[in-house]
């Protein structure tokens, strides 16, 4: 509120029509207007935090699975791979499929181990 007032700016609650005002009674309601938003936020925390650790406590897997691959990519793995021995940088690949270069990475790099390990059981 005080840095509020001291660049005498106007702060007006349109839904309670009250203005925040250089005056004790003003402060006092900002004050308790900022306290209960800070509450409401820790008790939002606080039952988040407790259904998800009464989620794992069940059992249930949290997050997303390790090693998963992007969906956005999956059906795509010759032309993501052409575009890749073409010289195309990763950040091009990407936004051409609306994801990071970094899972463009990791999809190719994962890609190139699949081929790979393919190759070596195909000579053996």
């Amino acid at each position: 509120a005080g840095n509020i007032l001291k660049k005498k700016a106007r702060l007006i609650f349109a839904r309670e029509n009250w203005e925040l005002k250089d005056e004790l009674g003003s402060e006092i309601h900002f004050f308790a207007l900022n306290l209960a938003a800070r509450i409401e936020r820790s008790m939002i925390s606080a039952r988040t935090k407790s259904a998800l650790q009464r989620k794992k406590d069940e059992g249930a897997i949290l997050g997303r699975p390790t090693g998963s691959v992007s969906k956005k990519l999956t059906g795509h793995e010759k032309d993501v791979l052409k575009y890749y021995d073409l010289g195309l940088s990763y950040s091009a690949i990407g936004k051409m499929y609306g994801v990071t270069r970094h899972t463009v990475r990791a999809f190719v790099e994962e890609r190139r181990d699949v081929a790979k390990n393919e190759k070596q059981l195909l000579t053996a």
